[in-house]
């Protein structure tokens, strides 16, 4: 069967679909179904479309081949999967539900209506995902979502669970072998974040978001590739991507002020291009492929994921394991 390729965000289809997603029209039906306030609606949409650039980004240049199933887990709104679902891929998306989650289901079922989306997210956490249950699939990826669940090794088991042979998942979140907090813009204590909160403001210490965090680090997802045989690849250039984007995305900037900042004198010395060279496991975000124990099949399935800047092996599986 044919492949197909996952296409950039920078694509005539995605500034489409993006377009689409805040215009006042769909924002005003968006408004009316979920019962929200229009320039409320009108932000999370921003946002959430922004977001789903990024995700879309973390995803594009696999090859997917027709009939083959993808996930999202943590899909936010739906939209990254919506647009995948409108340009044909056979695609199914999680994000948590339960108590305090009621208000963003009911806004990504508008959203979903508002733009005749297939379907919004099943309101599931990883830790309830099961083979049995949902069947398997050839693609899953996450962005931001790993630093955020209780233990990363089991949710990429739950992942890799989930996957058929030969299936590959690919995921972005935070470093923190760097000592740098994102959502938070705050400088971590070296190799022992967690302390940071003993000397953080009771406005940052004290939220859930912050509790959430599990300060995962480009060693633990080293670790998991190893104990279970499989082949792990480093995306090189998602800091660089992640300095050009502050550098041009204003409501990523808004939201990372200090890092903002510096993206600006960062691209006037034209330290992107020496970022490109930084080893992985320094650089965060930090965006990484897993796949089964062969590093050909592997390859083969990331297609031009591996050529979006050079993409890094970690023998994980002993010398055959290299591309």
């Amino acid at each position: 069967m044919p492949g197909r390729t996952v296409p950039q965000p920078e694509s005539a289809s995605f500034r489409s679909f993006f377009g689409g997603v805040i215009a006042p029209d769909i924002v005003s039906a968006v408004a009316a179904f979920a019962g929200v306030s229009s320039p409320e609606v009108a932000r999370h949409l921003a946002m959430a479309a922004a977001e789903a650039a990024q995700s879309l980004r973390v995803l594009a240049g696999l090859q997917v081949n027709e009939g083959e199933r993808i996930l999202e887990v943590g899909a936010g709104l739906g939209l990254t999967a919506g647009f995948l679902a409108s340009s044909g891929f056979d695609v199914s998306s999680i994000e948590p539900g339960g108590t305090g989650f009621d208000d963003h289901q009911r806004l990504a079922a508008a959203v979903a209506a508002a733009l005749d989306l297939p379907a919004s997210p099943l309101p599931l956490a990883i830790e309830d995902l099961d083979a049995n249950a949902h069947g398997r699939f050839s693609v899953v990826f996450s962005n931001n979502v790993i630093e955020h669940v209780d233990d990363p090794g089991a949710a990429l088991d739950r992942i890799d669970g989930l996957l058929l042979a030969h299936g590959v998942s690919v995921h972005s979140c935070p470093n923190y072998s760097v000592p740098y907090e994102p959502h938070f813009g705050v400088p971590l204590i070296p190799r022992a974040p967690q302390l940071t909160e003993r000397v953080l403001p009771r406005s940052i210490a004290d939220t859930g978001l912050w509790r959430s965090l599990n300060f995962v680090a480009a060693s633990d997802v080293e670790e998991f590739a190893s104990t279970k045989g499989r082949s792990l690849w480093f995306r090189t250039d998602a800091l660089a991507v992640s300095v050009e984007r502050l550098a041009t995305d204003e409501e990523f900037r808004s939201r990372h002020r200090v890092l903002g900042a510096i993206s600006g004198v960062a691209s006037a010395l034209r330290a992107p291009a020496a970022l490109r060279r930084l080893p992985p496991r320094w650089c965060t975000p930090m965006e990484f492929l897993l796949a089964d124990g062969s590093s050909a099949t592997g390859r083969a399935r990331a297609g031009a994921w591996l050529d979006r800047g050079s993409a890094e092996p970690r023998d994980t599986v002993g010398p055959e394991a290299r591309p």
